[in-house]
């Protein structure tokens, strides 16, 4: 059991690593030519979900993928698999978080609004849609992944709002 439980948090690394750095991004202006609305400001995912933000999940969560392959563990057993695979999880959290930020809207729940359980676990949801095109999960290994990192979610929201690097949690 202890294996299996690694095994998701190895494999899903990569996309919370690509939920969270979009966050830095934008606290520390990097790369602000591309702060632009992914939607071109229509209002159909926010304007919050930034091109900017993409890019930079996509980066990350390639950059974690290869860093795990230098360990030798789990599915990450070449560099340039490892970076291809955590580039496509991190797409997976950052497109799980952009359809969760889709409904809100229609929902008309403002941006920065909590909407518990499903602003912590969307990424989760979407990495794992991704990760099923590469590796066999039990039913088991889902719902602890969407558990452990929902609530590492909240965790890490919890402290980015503390540090003043979140506007809310």
């Amino acid at each position: 059991m202890t294996h299996a439980i690694l095994e998701v948090l190895l494999l899903l690394l990569p996309a919370g690593v690509a939920n969270t750095m979009p966050i830095f991004a934008a606290r520390y202006n990097w790369l602000p030519g591309l702060n632009k609305p992914i939607d071109g400001g229509r209002g159909i995912v926010g304007d919050n979900k930034t091109v900017r933000g993409l890019i930079i999940g996509l980066l990350f969560g390639s950059i974690a993928g290869y860093i795990i392959s230098l360990f030798d563990v789990y599915i990450y057993e070449s560099s340039v698999f490892s970076l291809t695979l955590g580039a496509l999880l991190g797409a997976g959290a950052i497109g799980g978080d952009m359809i969760k930020s889709f409904f809100k809207r229609r929902l008309r729940i403002s941006s920065g609004k909590p909407w518990r359980p499903f602003d912590q676990i969307d990424y989760v949801i979407g990495a794992l849609i991704v990760a099923l095109f590469f590796v066999s999960l039990t039913w088991q290994q889902v719902m602890f992944a969407i558990i452990l990192f929902g609530a590492l979610s909240f965790g890490v929201s919890y402290i980015g709002y503390t540090l003043n690097i979140k506007k809310s949690i």
